[in-house]
């Protein structure tokens, strides 16, 4: 079965937020976005997702708190840290991650 790749999507301003993930849905992914830290581990230790991407905007102590979670939960999952405007975002997903995968 084919299955669009699921990404939670990190950070802190709503409209950066809504735009990554508008984007991420236009080319094909399965975004998820938050924006506070509680809503973000809470996705973190229960969701099912490939990629956790990390928006700029997001405290350096916070992600270490989210980066040491995934390495006792889901060490697998991969991590992409953001940093400038999304416009550039499709293109760094596409070239190292696929839109579907197999389950």
């Amino acid at each position: 079965m084919r299955m669009k790749t699921r990404i939670l999507v990190a950070d802190r301003h709503p409209e950066i937020l809504e735009k990554v993930i508008s984007m991420l849905e236009k080319n094909g992914y399965a975004p998820t976005g938050r924006l506070k830290d509680e809503q973000i581990i809470m996705e973190l230790m229960m969701g099912e997702y490939e990629i956790f991407l990390i928006g700029g905007s997001v405290q350096m102590t916070s992600r270490e708190v989210f980066k040491r979670i995934l390495a006792s939960s889901k060490p697998g999952m991969q991590i992409i840290e953001q940093y400038g405007g999304p416009e550039n975002l499709v293109n760094l997903l596409g070239a190292s991650i696929p839109l579907v995968r197999e389950e």
